[in-house]
């Protein structure tokens, strides 16, 4: 039996177009394989990276908090509660500002969680100021509640008993 070239050419050309579809096949699983792999890669580290953050920031919370809480059991706060007029207690809740990095105010409230002084000198804004509220009747759920109504100003209220 005799093939003719044309029959011989058509043959070539079906085997031809048969492996090129084959290779392309193979070749694109593989792309796409490789493409989940590096997804999946991807979404860990991502993971991993904000669990480390989250960790990162859950240390420093703990370390502010417990600042806060030495500086809530000195006698001397409760003195100036007790004893200061709103300009003592002013200026102090100003230098206490000062002293802890990254902060954006402190205040002392009373003991109905009204801030003592002018809140917004002092840069508690309102939502601030419910949180203080909310800590002296109560609480208000989840602490520390997190602030980010204003952008560029995101932040964790930390409120100690004095």
């Amino acid at each position: 039996m005799q093939l003719s070239i044309a029959k011989l050419v058509t043959v070539l050309v079906v085997v031809l177009l048969a492996v090129t579809v084959i290779t392309t096949g193979v070749g694109l699983l593989a792309v796409n394989t490789n493409h989940r792999a590096l997804e999946t890669q991807h979404e860990a580290e991502a993971r991993d990276h904000a669990h480390s953050v989250a960790t990162a920031i859950g240390h420093q919370l703990r370390f502010y908090q417990g600042i806060l809480q030495l500086i809530a059991s000195k006698p001397e706060v409760g003195n100036l509660l007790e004893f200061s007029d709103e300009t003592d207690i002013f200026k102090w809740s100003l230098s206490v500002a000062q002293l802890l990095p990254g902060s954006f105010g402190t205040a002392l409230a009373d003991t109905r969680g009204v801030v003592i002084g002018n809140p917004m000198a002092l840069r508690i804004g309102p939502a601030c100021m419910a949180d203080m509220e909310a800590s002296v009747n109560g609480g208000s759920g989840r602490y520390p509640v997190l602030h980010t109504n204003v952008p560029g100003f995101e932040h964790f209220d930390l409120i100690a008993p004095v």
